[in-house]
């Protein structure tokens, strides 16, 4: 007995799923996690990051630090007891009868080397993030409205910009240290407010080449919010200068903070910075009579290598967010 067609009833075939060729996949994950996977390739990348790391959480964590293992007071910035200018190595017995070794000697005050570093560290990289966070909240939003608007939105931030780059800002600082007392929240605020401008005209070059490009006058055309454009077309295509701008501007506000610490004008007691404890590192450059040499090396060693850190990743996170550069 034949079937009519109508009763013969295919078998049903599930449909082959297609892969993907692996490219097409890997430009399917975002746009960050594939710039993270290319920072995090680089050996120097990565190991700049832990130096970096170290440091930022030895500095936060100084205070159970020198209370637990290196068993001193927490007044490290008072005067003490201890012998001046102490070799490192030096070990000392408190009136307590607790043996406390310094292990980078003492200052002209008996006070202990590595726990002023220690603690100085803090200040330091609190300025540095500080100063930064001002700089990029007032120097990128300005740079882009006057960049994509132009006309005189230009011309008035442009203008603000010159007022603020003629003012002596050297001056300034000593004025008004002479009329306050410098705090860490202080220094942070009087050198972001007056270090935005070279980020803010930045931004604006880089707005002015891209809001006549395809993508800018295509959200413009349907209807897209100036806000919008700004943050999800603009800013993300900046994204590989702003953080090289960032580590630059982390590094300024460090070596601005020590050039005004060494020159007596930055941070008082009880605070402590890296630039504080260089004020008077001309007398501890070698050893005569019973100086410490530490007293420079240290600040000036933790320096160096907290800036070429901060230098190594903001380059390296640059290159990972630029997709014109070839991999």
């Amino acid at each position: 007995m034949t079937r009519s067609p109508s009763e013969i009833i295919e078998p049903a075939v599930a449909p082959q799923k297609k892969s993907l060729p692996d490219n097409t996949r890997r430009e399917s994950r975002g746009f960050f996690r594939i710039a993270l996977s290319r920072f995090f390739k680089r050996k120097l990348n990565v190991f700049a990051l832990v130096v970096f790391a170290l440091i930022a959480i030895v500095s936060a964590v100084a205070p159970i630090l020198t209370t637990t293992f290196i068993k001193t007071t927490p007044d490290y910035f008072r005067a003490s007891f201890s012998p001046s200018y102490a070799p490192p190595g030096t070990l000392e017995t408190l009136r307590n009868g607790t043996n406390v070794v310094h292990w980078l000697g003492t200052d002209e005050l008996g006070r202990d080397t590595l726990v002023r570093l220690l603690h100085a560290g803090g200040a330091s990289l609190s300025i540095g993030f500080l100063v930064t966070f001002i700089i990029i909240i007032v120097g990128v939003p300005i740079g882009l409205v006057s960049g994509f608007f132009g006309g005189w939105v230009d011309d008035f931030f442009n203008a603000v910009i010159q007022i603020i780059n003629n003012i002596p800002g050297l001056y300034l600082f000593i004025i008004l240290a002479g009329i306050f007392r410098p705090d860490i929240i202080f220094l942070s605020l009087i050198f972001g407010l007056l270090s935005w401008t070279p980020t803010a005209r930045q931004v604006r070059g880089l707005a002015l080449t891209m809001r006549n490009r395809e993508f800018v006058i295509a959200s413009i055309a349907v209807g897209a919010r100036y806000p919008r454009i700004l943050a999800q077309h603009l800013l993300p295509n900046i994204v590989s200068i702003l953080v090289v701008l960032i580590g630059s501007d982390v590094a300024m506000a460090m070596l601005g903070e020590a050039a005004l610490s060494f020159l007596g004008f930055g941070i008082r007691d009880p605070d402590v910075s890296w630039g504080k404890l260089l004020a008077n590192s001309s007398n501890y450059l070698t050893y005569q009579g019973n100086q410490n040499p530490f007293l420079i090396i240290g600040p000036g060693f933790m320096i160096f290598l907290t800036i070429l850190s901060v230098y190594l990743i903001a380059d390296g996170l640059r290159d990972a967010f630029d997709p014109a550069l070839k991999r």
